[in-house]
């Protein structure tokens, strides 16, 4: 993803002066639980998109957005791990900040072509406001749509619920974090680093996708029928092999025997943990008329790396088959 925002941040290339040296982003990380090494998921990506101003511009965007998502995540108590900030791709927090410093770029070189001289400081910050309302209201909606498909997760109990609320919630907070950063602060850095005459023009990679894209979008809109009908068929298709998915996220397991670890003081000796535990399994069976038969291990563990004294046990059950 680093990838394709690096070309889409170069795509309208506005020469200016090179940007300020780099900072660096904030080193600790704000959620108590979240051991991470300053708050970067791909630091490569940060540093690929910095060699031009509104590169720089959009970068800066991922260090202000770490601290947001990090805040919301702490007071949601939402623990930093492998599972919740895995998920928080570069690109995805960058995109709307992308956005903007595009149509910034554009607007400005457009309005500098159309009256064929520099801008002045006021006609520069006209120009930023209104390409920053261009796109603001379809970037609002295209957040609001990735949003939208984290938000089912939300509602899944058990086990799936506990593994993936926590990276549901963390999305969220960075999506939302990074949608007010990029219609707030994108402009305003955009005022500063783009403030000298510059020429935008697209390079050769984005020339070549616009010879293909251009047919295809006034062929689609020519026949914009059809392609709507293609689009409500994809989707009843969709449905109805949504249908013979099944209704469980994490099927449970029922191999019809469980593991039962019995605790005892760390002193006791080798005869009263075997008379403690004969004991228990008597009870056991006694109790539970499912259970078909029970062997215990004391003092075994399964790995040579997994001390085991003979005050821990392993009593495996076997349950009766169910037709029984």
């Amino acid at each position: 993803m680093a990838g394709a925002v690096a070309l889409g941040a170069g795509a309208g290339s506005f020469k200016s002066g090179p940007p300020p040296a780099h900072t660096g982003g904030f080193g600790e990380p704000t959620c108590r639980e979240c051991h991470f090494d300053g708050g970067l998921n791909e630091p490569g990506g940060a540093v690929a998109i910095t060699g031009a101003p509104g590169d720089y511009s959009a970068n800066r965007i991922y260090y202000l957005e770490v601290t947001l998502h990090h805040t919301g995540m702490l007071r949601a108590g939402v623990s930093g791990n492998l599972m919740s900030l895995g998920a928080v791709d570069f690109g995805l927090i960058v995109d709307g900040a992308v956005v903007i410093v595009e149509n910034v770029v554009r607007q400005l070189g457009s309005r500098q072509h159309h009256l064929g001289r520099h801008l002045t400081i006021e006609e520069r910050l006209q120009a930023i406001l209104a390409a920053s309302r261009q796109v603001g209201r379809p970037m609002v909606f295209g957040v609001a749509i990735i949003t939208i498909v984290y938000v089912p997760i939300l509602a899944l109990t058990g086990i799936e619920g506990k593994m993936f609320k926590p990276m549901a919630l963390t999305v969220i907070f960075a999506l939302v974090g990074a949608l007010v950063l990029a219609l707030t602060v994108v402009p305003v850095l955009c005022s500063f680093f783009l403030s000298r005459p510059g020429k935008e023009s697209d390079n050769w990679l984005v020339h070549s996708a616009k010879r293909i894209y251009e047919p295809a979008l006034r062929w689609a809109l020519r026949h914009r029928w059809a392609v709507l009908v293609l689009a409500v068929a994809s989707f009843a298709v969709s449905l109805f092999l949504f249908k013979g998915l099944g209704a469980e996220f994490v099927p449970q397991l029922d191999e019809g025997s469980t593991v039962l670890m019995l605790t005892g003081p760390a002193s006791v000796a080798i005869d009263t943990s075997l008379a403690q535990q004969r004991k228990a399994e008597q009870a056991l069976i006694k109790e539970f008329p499912e259970i078909a038969h029970v062997f215990s291990r004391i003092g075994t563990a399964e790995v040579q790396t997994d001390p085991m004294g003979p005050n821990l046990s392993d009593t495996f059950i076997f349950f009766v088959p169910p037709a029984q």
